[in-house]
């Protein structure tokens, strides 16, 4: 019976495993493997996850190792110890805050669903592969953060927290103001607005 439940336990995490990670990233950021002309999921099965080595753009091996000490097991990948917890115990990117997505959307809490694995089902994996188009009528800027586009509108306009890109403004206090997606507000509400118009200037004006 044991045997039994590892096994079950193992296909259940494989088949999670299967739905976050993304050919067609891997082999471009990886174009060794490319090269190689080997199956990129049995890849990273066999070398990548134990290499550290990204599955999708929004999960840093790194970066979750930071947040979460616990993820540093020498039996286990860190992709794996992350898809096991239903409220993982660290952000698997800057961008992407576990708890602040849970908090916004208290059914996947409830049924206990791995934040991550259930963004992706959804129109949010888009966001993580592809920029937005820029606005005309405000000054912006599509920056990249550990492989992941993010389009930044400066300026305060109609645009509601779901959009595909963040705005960011100064009230009268010069205080700054933003909205974003419930799962990149943390990030934004760490920096400076003085930091990301300076990215927009390093960028190019739009």
């Amino acid at each position: 019976m044991a045997k039994l439940q590892r096994l079950a336990a193992s296909l259940l995490y494989w088949r999670r495993l299967r739905r976050i990670f993304d050919r067609e990233f891997y082999l471009r950021k990886y174009p060794d493997v490319a090269d190689a002309g080997v199956d990129p999921f049995r890849h990273y099965l066999e070398y990548g996850a134990s290499e550290g080595r990204k599955p999708h753009p929004l999960f840093d091996h790194d970066y979750y190792l930071l947040c979460c000490r616990e993820g540093r097991q020498p039996s286990e990948p860190s992709i794996l110890h992350f898809l096991k917890c239903p409220v993982p115990a660290g952000n698997p990117h800057p961008l992407f805050d576990c708890e602040s997505y849970l908090l916004a959307h208290p059914d996947v809490a409830k049924r206990k669903v791995n934040p991550l694995l259930h963004y992706l089902s959804g129109a949010g994996q888009l966001r993580s592969r592809q920029a937005a188009a820029l606005p005309a009528n405000h000054p912006a800027a599509q920056l990249e953060i550990r492989d992941v586009s993010v389009t930044i509108v400066f300026g305060e306009g109609v645009g509601a927290p779901k959009e595909e890109v963040v705005r960011v403004w100064e009230d009268a206090s010069g205080r700054m103001r933003f909205t974003a997606p419930p799962e990149q507000r943390p990030f934004f509400a760490a920096v400076k607005y003085d930091q990301l118009r300076a990215q927009m200037l390093e960028s190019g004006p739009k």
